[in-house]
């Protein structure tokens, strides 16, 4: 048996206006080759489908139940062509996405994302909380879709896109004589111990920061190295200081 979608969308035209006339000029075709379509359609099935006269056209009990089932079966059809339609075009289906501990608190990621969730309703998205570093393999393997990281050396085999710029800026206890001060030089915030990210895990800042230091001649010192997670951050106030992203904190720039 070899029934083919169009014989099914041709019984049904008939089916539906039941005049061969009316529902080969729906079709768009002449309406001797939707009747021979027809006749090879009830020798395929076994079952005479259409009852016809000379003046009449209706359904006999087969016919009856072969319209409901090709009802369904050419709706589960289009169905499925939507679905991968949609999928195709990015409007389903699943987006995994790396960030670091930082991204949510940038207002750019975060409304980005919430457009996205709007314009996009269907399509799933799975976060994945980690740093720089760790986003590499993930991204290489196709374990994730997208990374939100800081600066770093990549891969050849990973596109990358520049989507955000930030200065980086002081961050002091209020009752530190620095923070009372209208602007605050690189050699005044090198005098004072840093805390500082784990090379290990804040990659691309640990480098930049570093770098930034050094190009004026200053060697930090390190009073602490953390992980780089929020609970590090906001450890009841206890850091000496450090530099880091606005999107993290707010404080004035360093200069």
């Amino acid at each position: 048996m070899n029934i083919e979608l169009r014989h099914l969308r041709y019984f049904v035209a008939v089916a539906e206006e039941l005049h061969f006339g009316r529902a080969a000029a729906r079709l768009n075709i002449s309406q001797p080759p939707l009747s021979q379509q027809i006749q090879i359609l009830e020798q395929q099935t076994g079952a005479r489908l259409f009852a016809r006269t000379n003046r009449s056209v209706s359904l006999t009990a087969a016919g009856k139940q072969f319209l409901a089932d090709s009802r369904q079966i050419l709706a589960q059809v289009d169905e499925a062509a939507a679905r991968a339609a949609r999928l195709h075009h990015g409007e389903t289906g699943e987006l995994r996405i790396g960030f670091t501990s930082s991204a949510p608190f940038i207002k750019a990621v975060s409304d980005t994302l919430s457009m996205f969730r709007q314009r996009h309703p269907d399509v799933h998205i799975l976060t994945r909380e980690t740093n720089t570093r760790e986003q590499i393999v993930p991204l290489s393997e196709g374990a994730l879709d997208l990374g939100l990281l800081r600066n770093t050396q990549l891969p050849d085999t990973l596109a990358w896109e520049r989507v955000l710029r930030e200065p980086l800026l002081a961050m002091v206890p209020a009752n530190h004589p620095l923070a009372r001060q209208p602007s605050v030089s690189l050699t005044a915030l090198a005098r004072e111990p840093f805390v500082f990210f784990d090379p290990h895990v804040g990659t691309g800042l640990y480098d930049d920061i570093l770098g930034l230091l050094r190009r004026y001649g200053h060697t930090p010192k390190i009073a602490q190295e953390v992980g780089g997670g929020n609970d590090d951050y906001w450890s009841g106030g206890r850091r000496p200081g450090g530099i880091d992203p606005p999107g993290l904190l707010s404080a004035r720039p360093a200069q």
